[in-house]
């Protein structure tokens, strides 16, 4: 009923790491620690993303109009570098 979807396993696939909410513009949570992955001149995916949603936002756009490249979904084929253990 809620719309959760697991979108982010562990490694091992033992856990869900990452769950989102498909329809919803930005609804995310995650588990693991993208801030230990993020440079401030090279940010994690998750956090260019909340950005991008947060401009589109004050912008009254829908998100879907912000560039694909901009809006990094985890369950995308590559996320599973974003669980990578450091």
């Amino acid at each position: 009923k809620s719309g959760f979807q697991f979108s982010g396993l562990s490694p091992d696939g033992s856990l869900v790491e990452i769950i989102e909410i498909a329809d919803h513009p930005f609804y995310l949570a995650s588990q693991f620690h993208p801030e230990f992955q993020s440079k401030p001149n090279r940010p994690h995916p998750l956090f260019k993303g909340f950005i991008a949603a947060v401009h589109q936002h004050l912008h009254h756009k829908p998100i879907s109009e912000a560039p694909a490249s901009a809006l990094p979904s985890p369950s995308q084929p590559g996320a599973e570098a974003m669980l990578r253990p450091r």
